[in-house]
């Protein structure tokens, strides 16, 4: 009834595991507020005593990290690298819902876009080394110990509990966001009245006036929206005074305030993409998108995709596994030319919404994905993924839960990595710039022509051809078959 699904987790481990710590986690923020702030906040998102996200962070560290918890310096920075990936996609998550920042580490040195900084990573991974080594085996000790009856009733009504806890959380954020759009129009509606009329106060707006008072006691009188502007004092509190002599000046600086912030936004935006020279001023090294940045894109996504590829053997297989693309180097061009196409496509679109370009990415690189295991296939008489057996895939050369995860990829490579990663390459000196892109495409292309060859000839020692020149001969030495299954253990012939 238990048996492991994920990471040698049952369903049971992880109702116990996210239910606990998304309790611990409750305690723990309303320890840190009271130290900070001398006395009790209510710092969760929703209304009971639980934290979400802190449930779903243990989850996803306990599966990356309990497998290969034997090292300390390995889990310690294990935990920096996971803690500090969830605390960022945590945060630009919540913004772009609820355009607004929930927690912002603008202020603090060593920050990335104000989601995440280098002492707050550190606690999470001093936090989290210490979660790993001393409290999962205490945990898996007490599941043992305590009968599952027991255990499951109590898990899962928390759960339930949970559930509907984020439902009215939800019910209360809209009901906010309706009023406030109210406020606004009566402010409207009273603006042309005292401008028009002076001091005399005429019977509309006494009606709209009397409609804004029952709305202003409403919007502060709901026990769920004071609470959550309590937990959360960086969300916009617009909590009207009910004196109509103050309402223009109020609502007008809430309306400035929003605006400036979506201008300073859209400034910010645009300032990542569209960068001007100086008259007379010497053009960068790779500037806009020309061949050499798109070659530096595509070496940086065979680096990145490697790195993502490893972490995901360890995580599904709970060992190390080379995962490479090519015979020389930590190199899977598939990734590289992913970042490519994801950038030649999408890269206009930094101003759309977040919806159209996660859309667009889902597609883009669910048929680049299709059209890569292809090519493979016609060319080479092999295939690196198969998903047949899989749920809503396409062929068996893609899937829907792939599509979503490019989407997700493409939609923070537009928004956060690219323009990042362009200046940075901007910034390269031009000589070594230039005589670094001329070193490594050559190296490159020479890798994905050798790899290539390896290949093929893999195929036709399969079928009992022997070697008929010296490159082949050199071929079969240095890349035989126990080599290119170490190098690409994922890789099969098609019959």
């Amino acid at each position: 009834m238990f048996t492991p699904i994920i990471s040698g987790l049952s369903f049971y481990d992880i109702a116990v595991y996210f239910v606990l710590f998304a309790i611990l986690g409750y305690i723990l923020e309303v320890i840190y507020a009271a130290v900070v702030l001398g006395k009790f906040v209510n710092r969760g998102f929703l209304g009971g005593p639980w934290c979400p996200i802190y449930g779903f962070g243990v989850l996803v560290v306990a599966m990356i990290l309990k497998p290969i918890s034997g090292s300390l310096l390995v889990t310690f920075i294990g935990s920096f690298i996971v803690t500090t990936l969830i605390e960022y996609l945590a945060g630009f998550i919540l913004e772009r819902i609820f355009n607004q920042k929930w927690w912002d580490y603008s202020d603090i040195p060593f920050n990335l876009n104000g989601y995440v900084c280098l002492k707050f990573s550190l606690i999470w991974a001093v936090g989290c080394t210490f979660v790993v080594k001393l409290v999962f085996p205490l945990i898996d000790w007490l599941t043992v110990i305590i009968p599952h009856i027991i255990g499951e009733i109590f898990c899962f009504t928390v759960i339930a509990l949970m559930i509907a806890d984020c439902i009215a959380t939800l019910f209360a954020i809209a009901g906010m966001r309706k009023k406030l759009r109210l406020l606004n129009i009566i402010a409207d509606r009273l603006r042309e009245n005292t401008d028009d009329m002076g001091s005399f106060i005429s019977k509309e707006t006494l009606a709209v006036k009397e409609r804004y008072d029952d709305l202003s006691k409403s919007f502060v009188s709901k026990w769920q929206q004071r609470r959550i502007f309590a937990a959360f004092p960086n969300l916009d509190k617009q909590r009207a005074e009910l004196n109509i002599d103050h309402l223009r000046e109020q609502l007008k600086e809430f309306v400035d305030k929003n605006e400036k912030r979506a201008a300073e936004r859209q400034q910010k935006t645009i300032a990542k993409y569209e960068t001007e020279i100086p008259e007379g001023a010497e053009v960068p090294f790779a500037h806009s998108l020309c061949f050499t940045k798109l070659f530096w894109l595509f070496m940086i996504g065979n680096v990145v995709g490697t790195i993502l590829e490893t972490l995901w053997a360890l995580l599904t297989l709970h060992k190390f596994e080379m995962r490479v693309g090519l015979v020389w180097g930590p190199f899977i061009p598939v990734y590289g030319f992913g970042a490519v196409v994801m950038t030649l496509l999408l890269y206009k679109s930094y101003k759309r919404r977040d919806l159209f370009i996660f859309t667009a990415a889902a597609i883009i690189g669910g048929a680049f994905e299709y059209l890569c295991s292809l090519f493979q296939e016609l060319a080479f008489g092999t295939v690196s993924w198969e998903y047949s057996e899989t749920t809503a895939n396409f062929g068996g050369r893609t899937n829907l839960m792939y599509m979503l995860i490019w989407g997700i990829l493409g939609l923070l490579w537009v928004k956060e990595f690219f323009p990042f990663i362009s200046k940075q390459i901007e910034k390269i000196p031009k000589r070594l710039g230039t005589f670094l892109t001329i070193v490594m495409c050559i190296f490159i292309s020479v890798d994905m022509v050798v790899s290539g060859a390896a290949v093929v000839r893999r195929g036709e020692r399969r079928e009992g051809i022997p070697a008929d020149s010296s490159f082949e001969l050199w071929l079969d030495k240095n890349y035989d078959d126990e080599k290119l299954d170490f190098l690409f253990p994922n890789m099969i012939y098609v019959e």
